[in-house]
């Protein structure tokens, strides 16, 4: 993933849906997401839809999320 995050302001700014392998994936209601592993700083993840956001504090490099 290489977005440019560019919005300001103190916002997160929403890169998308997190990808996961699921042969019913059209019951998104009935689905939670969660981290692997511990929750990453400047990443959140939404339980309920799986968006991910990135923080405004994110800056420009490689990121690992788990």
């Amino acid at each position: 993933m290489w977005p440019r995050v560019t919005q300001g302001g103190g916002t997160d700014a929403p890169l998308g849906r997190v990808f996961v392998q699921d042969p019913d994936d059209w019951d998104l209601a009935d689905k939670h997401f969660e981290w692997a592993g511990p929750p990453h700083p400047l990443f959140t993840l939404k339980p309920s839809d799986g968006m991910l956001f990135a923080s405004s504090q994110v800056r420009e490099g490689r990121h690992i999320l788990d």
